[in-house]
């Protein structure tokens, strides 16, 4: 049976399980990304709650952005044959963006899936799993060496490792990896160490920053991200921008920004700047348009114009009920994602005709579950009527 199917949300930002498993992965320090639903239900049904998955899609920047938030540590826990492979070393490609994040890569026997192992085995043969981990860089290396004939070594590692280390802004860590690669292939150190540009690349910042000084280039910045009419993020700026220094809840905010929006580019760069502007204790509304550093961006000028047009719309005069709103529209919006794809991997048993009890039974926990959770935020939102925009 297939561990995921496709549904009609966008799988790029979405992680399964991601509304239940992020406060264990705050008390654990650690994320463990699987790839099917039923892995998910398996893992939390044996005491491993800070399990999500990826649904059979590549980790993207939007997926690894929204678990950088909650922990510095992700678990990779693939099938062992060569799609699990190729899923593992996918994820480098996003990773090196993501320097204070440390990934760790621990593959199933071929065959095997978190789902068959905890049947089989019980959490203990996971546990075990999680502890033979290897960095994700030294399992893509090893990998990418294992089948490689000699003579094909170097031009395998000047097009393909190099590069990788170059992204590696910490030379002493480079220089680990150096050693690594000639330990494996016999190359000499000297003669690899030369190959590296040593290419340093900043680190990358984290979502809630005060500014610097130097204003930067807007152009530099992805301005390709349209904000949809009468989307969560819309509201949120709009009302971020009219609220008083005062009166802000600085718990209630956060959460919003780095758990439920998906803010990208300049506006999340906006974002920084009105809620530094906060923190700082200064009022956003007060500033000049010229103030804000992307501003230069048209895009974000125009938004700004036309809000400070409608502040009747957003001022609610610092009042955080707003933003409980905004936290609750968010979490209403995940939730109905996971009930949507809980559904559809409910038609996918019975189209095949799957009998298993215990699946079922976790399946349908889950969605009872869920569905309580929804009809609780439904609730909650009746109760509050803003009226906004």
């Amino acid at each position: 049976m297939p561990k995921y199917k496709n549904s009609r949300f966008d799988k790029s930002s979405y992680l399964f399980g991601l509304d239940k498993a992020r406060v264990a992965m705050r008390q654990k320090s650690r994320a463990i990304v699987v790839e099917g639903h039923f892995d998910v239900l398996q893992m939390w049904m044996h005491s491993f709650p800070e399990t999500v998955a990826c649904q059979g899609t590549a980790l993207t920047r939007e997926h690894l952005r929204k678990l950088g938030m909650l922990t510095h540590q992700i678990f990779l826990v693939f099938d062992g044959d060569a799609a699990g492979r190729k899923a593992a070393l996918k994820v480098l490609d996003n990773a090196f963006a993501f320097s204070d994040i440390h990934f760790k890569v621990a593959l199933l026997s071929p065959g095997e899936d978190p789902d068959s192992l905890l049947r089989k085995h019980g959490p203990t043969a996971m546990t075990e799993t999680l502890e033979k981990a290897v960095d994700l860089l030294d399992f893509a290396i090893t990998e990418k060496l294992r089948h490689a004939p000699q003579t094909g070594l170097p031009d395998l590692i000047a097009k393909s490792i190099l590069p990788w280390l170059e992204q590696i802004p910490d030379p002493l860590r480079r220089a680990v990896y150096i050693q690594k690669i000639s330990q494996q292939t016999g190359i000499g150190v000297q003669l690899l160490t030369p190959k590296v540009k040593g290419l340093i690349r900043s680190p990358s910042p984290t979502l809630i920053t005060q500014p610097t000084k130097a204003k930067p280039d807007p152009t530099t910045l992805d301005s390709t991200d349209v904000l949809p009419q009468r989307s969560l993020e819309r509201e949120f700026i709009g009302h971020l921008y009219f609220a008083l220094a005062k009166h802000v809840h600085v718990q209630e905010i956060e959460d919003l920004i780095v758990h439920h929006l998906e803010l990208q580019g300049v506006w999340l760069a906006l974002v920084k700047e009105i809620w530094a502007c906060l923190q700082n204790g200064e009022n956003p509304k007060d500033k000049e348009l010229t103030f804000w550093r992307v501003s230069g961006v048209p895009a974000v000028l125009s938004f700004l114009e036309e809000i400070r047009s409608r502040q009747k719309a957003f001022d609610n005069s610092g009042e955080i009920s707003a933003f409980v709103f905004l936290r609750l529209e968010a979490k209403k919006k995940l939730l109905k994602e996971t009930l949507e794809s809980l559904k559809q991997q409910s038609i996918a048993i019975r189209v095949q005709k799957i009998d298993d009890p215990e699946l079922w039974g976790l399946l349908t926990h889950s969605l009872v579950r869920t569905t309580q959770e929804l009809e609780s935020v439904d609730s909650l939102l009746r109760k509050t009527d803003l009226g906004l925009p």
